[in-house]
């Protein structure tokens, strides 16, 4: 019995020393996680001139956001996965959230507009818009 709970362990540590971090997919934060202010090393930008949001229009992005839109990979961008909600007032149109991502997860759901440059994602999912 306790050599297999050592073959076990080691087959378990085999597989995950084989499977880069990177190799799971991330996602743009769920509605829940932006109004708990979980955002997950994700950055609330204006999408007028990518620079981070006041702490003001956060607060009320938080209040009036109701659901995830799609999700935008772009390589001009320094953090090059974008995140688009929708709400209930016109703040929740002007901010984003961004985070450096390497490319697109292999789903379904994205399509490249320039292939290796830009891709978008349309879903109610965020989950269907992964990131690598």
């Amino acid at each position: 019995m306790h050599r297999k709970k050592i073959l076990f362990i080691v087959l378990f540590i085999n597989t995950l020393h084989q499977t880069p971090l990177h190799a799971l997919p991330e996602t743009c934060p769920t509605v829940e996680e932006i109004k708990n202010h979980r955002f997950h090393g994700w950055l609330p930008l204006y999408k007028s001139n990518e620079e981070l949001a006041t702490s003001k229009d956060v607060v009320q992005f938080k209040e009036h956001v109701t659901a995830f839109q799609s999700a935008q990979w772009n390589r001009a961008y320094l953090e090059n996965g974008h995140c688009f909600y929708q709400g209930t007032e016109n703040i929740v149109n002007t901010i984003i959230f961004a985070k450096d991502a390497w490319r697109p997860a292999e789903t379904a759901h994205w399509s490249w507009v320039t292939p290796n440059i830009m891709a978008e994602c349309y879903s109610q999912q965020v989950t269907d818009c992964g990131f690598m």
